[in-house]
């Protein structure tokens, strides 16, 4: 779904309003049809003008936005499980818990080679180091990197000037347990 695509894209990058052409080219979507998109999210979006290009940023007021990015978060996880048959089996597998699991880095941009390792991200009420994932690595003989953070380290770093771990996930992420806990975090932040 086209307005799921443009939803995620935009909130992959909080910070950065982009020319609906820009845009248009980001989320490959033909102009054309991505205009026609974006007029039907005229109340999840913000268009403001800039010379003769318009700016589009999502509109984070609206608390239908959130909505629309865990449905799209949920969507795209689904959408790359089908391509990833080792992803897709740890994920079957998790344990249920209060915690966001999030992929990110080389996998979630898809740019990973044979000698990647899985990086991902557990945000959680106490940084606890939970879920374990040492099964998996000697199950898919594949080196797994998670990374443990509370819900303030998590806010804490985005906020920050510095480029760091938090940055890297919430711009290419595809987040594999729990958008709701994940969007709360930086909802709570915006």
């Amino acid at each position: 779904d086209n307005k799921l695509k443009v939803i995620i894209f935009l909130g992959k990058n909080t910070e950065t309003a982009f020319t609906m052409h820009e845009l248009s080219k980001q989320t490959n979507i033909p102009y054309a049809t991505f205009y026609r998109t974006i007029k039907t999210l005229s109340d999840l979006i913000i268009k403001t003008k800039a010379g003769k290009a318009t700016l589009v940023k999502l509109n984070n007021q609206n608390p239908l936005t959130k909505h629309y990015i865990i449905i799209a978060s949920k969507e795209e996880k689904d959408e790359y499980l089908k391509r990833q048959p080792l992803l897709k089996k740890m994920t079957n597998e998790l344990p249920v818990g209060d915690y966001a699991l999030i992929l990110f880095w080389s996998y979630a941009k898809r740019t990973q080679t044979a000698k990647s390792d899985i990086d991902l991200l557990v945000i959680n009420k106490k940084g606890k180091r939970e879920p374990d994932f040492s099964r998996y690595e000697t199950l898919f003989k594949i080196r797994i990197n998670p990374i443990y953070v509370t819900h303030e380290e998590f806010a804490a770093m985005l906020k920050d000037i510095e480029e760091n771990v938090g940055k890297r996930a919430l711009k290419n992420h595809i987040i594999i347990y729990n958008p709701e806990l994940f969007w709360n975090v930086i909802y709570g932040i915006w």
